[in-house]
């Protein structure tokens, strides 16, 4: 029996009350579902990484390194990696190997990385060094 009650006005979401206490809920529920993201992603990081093991791992990457230059540049990164404990194995390249022959090996997924020291490199930074407004690209 609806005798005697009071009829309740009808609201609209142009109602400058409703529309703040909208807003006020929706901006309460976004600040929840980011901070709730945020919590997930960290945990996700923290778990990825006490699995990952990356001293285990880098053992099994190879890289091929291919030396085009023949100069210092790429001397200085050969005795680098083999006089050192790098952390992966490097396969030195053919120097009759190109630039696109490394990519496709790559890609191929015969090796994880490449280093690549391209023709004139040494020459350039020579230049460069020599020639302080000179342009090193190597």
């Amino acid at each position: 029996n609806t005798e005697g009650a009071e009829a309740v006005p009808a609201r609209s979401m142009l109602d400058g009350e409703i529309r703040a206490e909208v807003l006020q809920t929706v901006k309460s529920g976004l600040v929840k579902v980011i901070v709730m993201s945020i919590i997930a992603l960290v945990v996700l990081v923290l778990v990825l990484s006490a699995n990952w093991q990356p001293k285990e791992n880098y053992k099994n990457m190879n890289v091929a390194f291919l030396d085009l230059d023949g100069g210092i540049i790429g001397s200085s990164v050969r005795s680098v990696v083999n006089s050192s404990s790098m952390p992966f194995s490097m396969s030195e390249l053919s120097r009759s190997e190109s630039l696109e022959s490394a990519r496709r090996m790559v890609d191929s997924g015969d090796y994880h990385a490449a280093i690549v020291v391209n023709p004139g490199a040494t020459d350039a930074l020579i230049n460069a060094y020599k020639n302080p407004n000179a342009h090193y690209n190597a």
